[in-house]
């Protein structure tokens, strides 16, 4: 039961940074024309929508974390390193965020005149659920850890 509860976790976990791949950051509008800041980069919404940066570092950086817990998951006979792989996907994932507010800040400079309103968008949540859905798996596989070990003290 553990180990499906884990698991669930560390899939949540993959889907979250999957979908950062195509959630928006930032929004903003500049003398008429709306901009959106994703992770590939800086996109011109309106009045014709266009691509004015690329990230590809981030993008690519984005992916590996996206299949990082899906790795974690296929190590399921070996769980202290699972444990360890889950609070360095923690770590990482705490330092996409500021990779993303730093490459947000970036994008903006980009932007022509002057930005009249500007909000950040819901992909900014998804590293922060990653990581709290991350710690709620490492705690699973520490349960499921102790459980196997109290099995292996009866016999």
């Amino acid at each position: 039961m553990i180990q499906r509860i884990q698991s669930l976790y560390l899939l949540l976990a993959a889907a979250c940074m999957g979908t950062l791949l195509a959630a928006p950051l930032y929004k903003t509008v500049s003398d008429g024309a709306s901009f959106a800041v994703y992770l590939g980069g800086l996109v011109q919404e309106t009045p014709e929508e266009k691509v004015l940066s690329s990230q590809p570092a981030l993008l690519a950086v984005g992916l590996l974390l996206a299949l990082f817990p899906i790795i974690i998951l296929a190590l399921f006979k070996k769980r202290p390193l699972q444990m360890r792989l889950c609070a360095s996907a923690m770590l990482a994932y705490t330092a996409m965020l500021l990779l993303l507010v730093s490459g947000i800040n970036t994008s903006l400079q980009v932007i022509p005149g002057e930005h009249l309103a500007g909000t950040y968008g819901w992909g900014l949540l998804l590293p922060l659920i990653g990581v709290i859905l991350l710690f709620l798996a490492s705690r699973a596989i520490r349960k499921d850890e102790a459980l196997v070990r109290s099995a292996d003290r009866l016999r």
